[in-house]
């Protein structure tokens, strides 16, 4: 299946609310609280006593669809076209991958959520503004794909047009976070 990755905008409120405590990331991204242990029973409170259903805290509100943007497998090859780094780079060029502060060490499939605020948003929208579809992605070859190990199946100039789709959602997202005074939670799974 392989890795996938999700931005979703969030009140500023609750993107510090998780920074200071992200124990509850799991339950705000899929309204499920995480694993507790059961409560020790006796022997005869196992055969006698009422099952007991596991009960959230509260009750979890689903995200607007517009709130959430899924870049699916393309994130991968998305960083490695605005930082020119398979898994490194500079911000705001890198900021899919290495931007935001990571929420603790909540394990949320392929490691911690991150969030992403104010300041950051700002500048990743402004890098996103200044890419133009003529440049982007200019130079890239399917031999420097597979020899930074970029997950990407076929690379052709074709499919450097196609990604440019996926480069106007994700600046329309976060031009919209950024208008709406949101944070991001970007996270992968």
């Amino acid at each position: 299946m392989g890795m996938l990755f999700n931005l979703r905008q969030v009140n500023r409120e609750d993107a510090k609310k998780l920074i200071d405590d992200p124990s509850d990331i799991y339950f705000f991204l899929y309204g499920e609280e995480m694993y507790q242990p059961e409560k020790k029973k006796g022997f005869f409170s196992r055969f006698f006593g009422k099952a007991e259903e596991k009960q959230n805290r509260r009750e979890w509100i689903e995200p607007k669809e517009e709130d959430i943007l899924d870049l699916d497998k393309l994130w991968h090859i998305l960083h490695y076209i605005f930082a020119r780094k398979a898994w490194g780079g500079t911000l705001p060029e890198g900021t899919l991958l290495l931007g935001g502060t990571e929420l603790g060490n909540i394990d949320i499939g392929y490691g911690p959520a991150r969030a992403i605020l104010e300041n950051e948003i700002s500048n990743f929208s402004k890098f996103l503004e200044s890419l133009n579809q003529e440049e982007f992605a200019k130079g890239i070859t399917a031999q420097e794909i597979d020899e930074n190990e970029v997950y990407y199946p076929e690379w052709s100039d074709e499919e450097a047009s196609n990604l440019w789709e996926t480069v106007l959602e994700l600046r329309a997202f976060f031009k919209d976070a950024k208008e709406k005074g949101s944070a991001v939670i970007m996270y992968l799974y």
